[in-house]
């Protein structure tokens, strides 16, 4: 599957006269290297509203300690949830410190977000002309 997903990319950077396979490894790296050099969070929610909830999901933290939307049931669960289950296969595997958990966790969305991107040029390219119109 990779393979001819790969092969496709080629395909389409020789199509378009671009170097697509090395500009989506840059991409790769940059996309890694924001995750790793990322400190903290953005905003509170990314942490209070998800990595919190995995946490106090994974026996980390007390209700009491998490913000009042817990209590009131207002926020969507999949997020923390999803989290959750991702610090715990960390967890089986060895990985046990929650700085490699959020960089990971960090990473795997980036990978999420740059697929996404990939898979979306790839469905509207055939579309697309040369001359833009």
């Amino acid at each position: 599957m990779w393979r001819r997903f790969l092969h496709s990319l080629r395909q389409a950077g020789e199509e378009a006269r671009l170097p697509l396979l090395p500009l989506l490894g840059v991409c790769l790296l940059f996309h890694l290297w924001t995750a790793y050099a990322s400190i903290g969070y953005h905003h509170a929610d990314e942490h209070f509203q998800i990595l919190e909830f995995a946490n106090h999901a994974l026996k980390g933290s007390p209700a009491s300690d998490l913000p009042w939307e817990y209590g009131e049931r207002i926020r969507p669960a999949l997020q923390p949830m999803l989290a959750a289950g991702f610090f715990q296969a960390l967890s089986w595997l060895g990985v046990d410190h929650v700085i490699w958990w959020n960089y990971l966790l960090k990473a795997l969305t980036s990978m999420i977000s740059l697929l996404t991107i990939v898979l979306a040029c790839r469905l509207v390219a055939p579309d697309l002309s040369v001359s833009g119109k």
